[in-house]
């Protein structure tokens, strides 16, 4: 036998054996199932328990509680609580204050301006974060020193100005 015919027949023989490369038809996405948001408390950890802003977070609470279809996950959650927290703050606030609802970090130019801080964390199952919530008035200025957004803070300025992050009351 030629060396040829034998040195052929010996590279069929590995093609044969080799495995083949099966190419995937298509593309099967697999989608993690969406927990069911679990109920939502609040824990006050500095500040008045009867105080306006406790109030206002508790009403924000039930209010999340009846339109829970409509709250679909933790950040949603925590959207609707800082809105609806100074929503209603605002309605007790005097006549030159701003109602603020945060939990990154803040600066203001005057400490005496703040009224009915409260610190609180917001609960839904294993899930916690930290806000603190109060009334500020001027002369003086809050300035915020995180990311924005309803999810970190939500403000109402009654006579004050919000803007890039800056609260300036006169």
């Amino acid at each position: 036998m030629k060396l040829s015919v034998a040195a052929t027949s010996f590279l069929a023989g590995l093609a044969a054996a080799a495995p083949s490369y099966r190419a995937l038809d298509a593309y099967e996405e697999k989608a993690l199932e969406k927990r069911q948001l679990e109920a939502l408390s609040i824990a006050i950890i500095a500040g008045a328990i009867s105080g306006v802003v406790s109030a206002s977070a508790s009403f924000a609470i039930q209010k999340i509680a009846s339109i829970s279809s409509n709250v679909a996950d933790w950040d949603d959650a925590r959207e609707e609580f800082t809105q609806t927290t100074v929503e209603e703050m605002i309605k007790s606030a005097k006549s030159n204050e701003a109602a603020i609802c945060c939990n990154v970090g803040y600066s203001v130019s005057d400490q005496s301006k703040i009224r009915g801080l409260t610190s609180l964390n917001l609960i839904s199952g294993p899930l916690k974060t930290d806000y603190d919530c109060f009334f500020y008035s001027g002369p003086g200025t809050f300035q915020l020193e995180g990311n924005g957004g309803f999810i970190n803070i939500a403000i109402q300025d009654g006579p004050c100005k919000y803007n890039s992050g800056t609260l300036t009351c006169p």
